[in-house]
């Protein structure tokens, strides 16, 4: 059975993000990126869309506003 470990540095992230960018995988590089900045689930992070973090005139957005269903019904209930 394989043992996969966590990644500990910047530098391995780095390292990951630029063999995605460099075969021109852009979305999987910026699914990594955001996936370790933000820590968001693979679920949250896939529903994503282009124009949820790119606005296409001032490149990446700043924030990016999320709406949970599971934390909406966990909180307001």
């Amino acid at each position: 059975m394989a043992v996969t470990e966590p990644i500990r540095s910047k530098h391995q992230v780095r390292e990951l993000s630029n063999y995605y960018f460099k075969r021109g995988q852009f979305r999987n590089c910026c699914l990594i990126v955001l996936g370790v900045h933000t820590a968001l689930r693979v679920s949250d992070l896939l529903r994503l869309t282009w124009e949820d973090v790119y606005d296409f005139v001032h490149f990446f957005a700043v924030y990016i506003i999320l709406f949970l269903a599971s934390f909406a019904r966990d909180f307001f209930t």
